[in-house]
């Protein structure tokens, strides 16, 4: 059941890396909306539904 998890911390990583690599700031900023929003899903699969949200 960990797979999820690790999954979204994939995901996290590799937006991160697109956030910091990426020239053009809308894509930049997309990426960091996924990568935000991982984080969250990471937060609400640990258990911590109020870091999540």
């Amino acid at each position: 059941m960990m797979w999820p998890f690790y999954l979204m911390a994939l995901v996290a990583i590799v937006s991160t890396v697109r956030v910091v690599t990426n020239a053009n700031p809308v894509h930049a900023l997309l990426s960091l909306i996924v990568s935000l929003l991982a984080v969250a899903g990471m937060f609400m699969i640990v258990g911590a539904p109020f870091a999540g949200a």
